[in-house]
């Protein structure tokens, strides 16, 4: 039964919080999941793979929008969707990994149906790196945590993305490698080349900082970039998107950050 109508003079209850997404971010891969609406035609480093968990998303990748509720888009494609608001998983995977070399061989391909036994939204670390590997079943494997020590006490060295001296022969000797070897099972074991590894994890170290509070400026340097604007074209040079767009509402975005891949 209808109650009675609200007096004038009643104060509104406070407006919905918008739904908390949620980003995560580990060395060669970007997972978020939340509400995405619209995004103009661009193109980024990275191979995607898109879900739309609610609603079909729409996909334009240039030869007008299509639905899908499944869509694998190789890296360097340039692409428009538009997600209605709804909710969405979308992968972002570096290009020069194996995983994202799998995506990108296959082309684009879009699907109106959801892959069968998907795992639980993920809402930690543990759950993003299970629900990657159910995205990836079939055409790669996702990385491993290394487990060559050599490799692992580089990792440790490079843990600071502030320092620039990165120079692969002295890495070399870090690990008591040719420097030939050393670039070969680098990749082997994080799944990147050396250049692009260190890229992932300043900019990992740069959103990190803005999850903490840090504006652009400030993450940009605790990333290793020269500036914001620095940090700004990498970000959407890898990503298709401005950094500012995906972390100005930060309080409405869990920002999860795994730097043990």
């Amino acid at each position: 039964m209808r109650g009675p109508p609200a007096s004038s003079g009643a104060s509104r209850l406070p407006a919905p919080a918008p739904p908390l997404a949620r980003l995560f971010l580990s060395p060669g891969a970007t997972l978020f999941l939340g509400p995405v609406a619209q995004a103009a035609r661009h193109r980024h480093h990275a191979a995607q793979i898109s879900l739309g968990l609610e609603a079909p998303v729409q996909i334009d990748t240039g030869d007008g929008p299509r639905p899908a509720r499944y869509a694998r888009i190789p890296a360097n494609q340039p692409h428009a969707f538009d997600g209605g608001g709804h909710l969405q998983l979308v992968i972002l995977l570096e290009g020069q990994s194996a995983a994202g070399k799998a995506v990108s061989a296959g082309g684009i391909q879009l699907s109106q149906a959801l892959p069968p036994d998907r795992p639980a939204l993920p809402c930690d670390i543990a759950g993003a790196r299970e629900i990657l590997r159910w995205a990836l079943e079939g055409i790669a494997a996702p990385g491993a945590a290394p487990t060559d020590r050599r490799i692992a006490r580089v990792l440790a060295h490079l843990r600071d993305p502030r320092d620039q001296a990165v120079d692969a022969q002295a890495l070399a000797g870090l690990a008591a490698l040719s420097k030939s070897r050393f670039l070969a099972l680098f990749r082997a074991q994080t799944g990147l080349p050396l250049r692009r590894y260190i890229l992932w994890r300043r900019i990992l170290a740069a959103v990190q900082a803005t999850s903490r509070g840090a504006d652009l400026t400030q993450a940009a340097h605790r990333g290793g970039f020269a500036d914001s604007a620095h940090f700004s074209r990498v970000f959407r040079e890898n990503f298709g998107l401005q950094p500012s767009l995906v972390l100005k509402n930060s309080q409405f975005i869990q920002v999860m950050v795994d730097l043990a891949s």
